[in-house]
């Protein structure tokens, strides 16, 4: 929405000002009152720089996730994360993207020098993930960027199929970031994936699940520690 001010000294000042944002996708709830408390209170230690491997952080989301701290990253936001993954990728195949979706994976290929293919979803299957994704050489690409429920469709994807790409042994961005706004939030068995598939990188985010972008924090888990140091 473009506002139109004008100034005290004369002549037209413009402003963009958005009043309902419904790109944001957030929590409708709010942020969570002990949220805001452990931001207030977080505020009396910022004189300290804070631990760089986020020790604690990783031991909560280790008891809560049910996997090793060792397979967790954390990082300023999904977003961070998601070009941590690119830069992380080989360069010499390019990476297939499971579309319509986030633009951000492209965006973050691209400044990784990776080509991006797109697998187009149909609009007769209603933009629906099916097992004739699974009929595509994985061997051609570096990675597949799958999101779930997927971001504008709101669709999930059935676990056997992520179970089937992920045996492929391509590099799997596995995006949940909102996940935890379903009524399936445990729809997947995380650690036993995480475990049995090393290729397979979960993106989530507290982002989206307790509507604290200003934040900016995010996590992977992946079992393959090598890949997680190169991220």
């Amino acid at each position: 929405m473009l506002i139109n001010k004008k100034s005290p000294h004369g002549g037209d000042i413009y402003t963009n000002r958005v009043r309902l944002d419904f790109s944001a996708n957030l929590n409708p709830a709010g942020t969570p009152p002990t949220v805001v408390d452990a931001l207030q209170k977080a505020a009396e230690t910022c004189a300290a720089y804070p631990d760089p491997y986020c020790t604690a952080l990783r031991d909560g989301i280790a008891s809560v996730e049910r996997v090793p701290a060792q397979t967790i990253l954390c990082g300023n936001g999904a977003a961070e994360l998601i070009y941590a993954f690119a830069y992380a990728l080989p360069k010499e195949k390019p990476a297939l993207i499971v579309s319509p979706t986030f633009c951000e994976y492209e965006t973050a290929l691209t400044a990784a020098g990776i080509k991006a293919d797109h697998y187009v979803l149909k609009q007769s299957d209603d933009f629906r993930v099916t097992e004739e994704l699974l009929q595509t050489d994985m061997t051609r690409y570096g990675a597949v960027f799958l999101c779930s429920p997927n971001n504008p469709t709101g669709i999930t994807v059935k676990g056997d199929i992520i179970r089937r790409l992920a045996e492929t042994g391509t590099h799997v961005l596995l995006d949940l970031t909102f996940l935890d706004l379903t009524e399936t939030p445990d729809k997947y068995a995380i650690p036993r994936l995480i475990s049995a598939y090393p290729n397979l990188t979960v993106l989530r985010a507290f982002t989206k699940s307790y509507a604290m972008a200003g934040v900016r924090l995010g996590y992977v888990l992946c079992g393959n520690e090598a890949f997680l140091q190169r991220m």
